[in-house]
């Protein structure tokens, strides 16, 4: 979470096609950002009295001349929002013995919508066959679907399908009767990490928890007799870095 590496991380504003410049008052001075984001980045530096440096963030919005003359005519602030859209690797834990086939088409149908890159339906080597073939034909033809038999009951599901993952952030629930997932997540997930610059490793609520994939792979591997999401927790720890361990309930605060 926290290294010399990302010590040396850092943006320029310089070249960005959104930085604002105050052509009545001094042409040569950066005064601001098309997204407001120099007041929420607040680790930054005026770079020879003309532009700002952002320290230890990668600015996801940044955009050269070249990219803005490449999209002329569309909706520049509408586009950026677009490219850096947070999809989620989506980790359903259905292996309950309590479950039916219905159970798990529900919870399919509810998160339709989400903003889906892989999803990984992970079920119990005891789940019965007629469950299991039923599943399998709902995801036939579904290339960023996939089933994954558990054999071990103590195993850390998340980390056993990481093979899997694709996206910046793992979203994990475990299936239980009339579980609904939250209808506005990932606008409002999106809002926070691209509009509002928070920093996120773990979001927890009682029904299911997200973690990023830098912190998921800086633990990965870690002692077996935690999980990933208790991994990262020791870790924010040691680093003093609580606060980017958030609940769902204060996601927009």
């Amino acid at each position: 979470m926290e290294s010399k590496e990302k010590q040396q991380v850092f943006s320029i504003c310089s070249n960005c096609c959104f930085a604002q410049w105050d052509y009545s008052k001094d042409p040569k001075k950066q005064s601001g950002c098309d997204f407001n984001r120099l007041e929420k980045f607040p680790d930054k530096e005026l770079i020879h009295n003309s532009y700002y440096k952002i320290k230890g963030r990668i600015c996801n919005f940044c955009r050269n001349d070249e990219w803005f003359e490449e999209n002329k005519g569309k909706d520049h602030e509408e586009l950026v929002k677009f490219e850096n859209t947070i999809k989620f690797d989506y980790v359903i834990d259905g292996t309950s013995s309590l479950l039916t086939y219905w159970d798990f088409e529900n919870y399919i149908d509810d998160i339709s919508y989400f903003y889906i890159k892989t999803l990984t339906i992970a079920i119990s080597a005891n789940c019965p066959s007629e469950l299991s073939n039923k599943l399998f034909e709902r995801i036939k033809g579904r290339d960023n679907c996939n089933i994954m038999i558990v054999t071990n009951d103590e195993v850390d599901i998340v980390q056993e399908c990481h093979k899997k993952f694709k996206a910046t952030y793992h979203y994990f629930a475990r299936l239980k009767k009339d579980l609904i997932p939250p209808f506005y997540f990932c606008e409002e997930f999106n809002k926070a990490v691209n509009e509002d610059c928070r920093q996120i490793v773990l979001l927890e609520d009682p029904s299911f928890y997200v973690l990023s994939n830098a912190c998921f792979n800086s633990v990965f591997g870690n002692s077996k007799t935690q999980t990933s999401r208790d991994k990262v927790k020791v870790l924010a720890a040691n680093q003093k870095k609580e606060n980017l361990i958030i609940k769902y309930e204060d996601l927009l605060k």
